[in-house]
């Protein structure tokens, strides 16, 4: 993948999680969890992460995700980030 590709924005239809793609190596997730909300930020230095990374492009070219614009995935995460976070 080309850094021409980065950054992407997506989300699950139901808006349980945003992510934020900034480069082939650094995926930054927002999820809702009941009225609260936890921040996961993936730094894929092994393996498994790249492939957790490939299986959300997999899953985001197959119609499970959906692209967002950066405007809306920084409106859902203002929206997330007024809940109280987890951990």
């Amino acid at each position: 993948m080309s850094e021409a590709n980065f950054p992407r924005w997506f989300t699950w239809p139901d808006g349980r999680s945003i992510y934020a793609l900034t480069a082939a190596d650094r995926l930054v997730e927002h999820q809702k969890i009941g009225n609260r909300h936890a921040l996961h930020v993936l730094e894929a230095k092994t393996y498994p992460d790249r492939l957790r990374i490939q299986d959300l492009l997999a899953a985001l070219d197959q119609g499970s995700l959906k692209e967002i614009e950066r405007t809306e995935y920084e409106r859902r995460m203002v929206d997330m980030e007024s809940t109280p976070r987890i951990g």
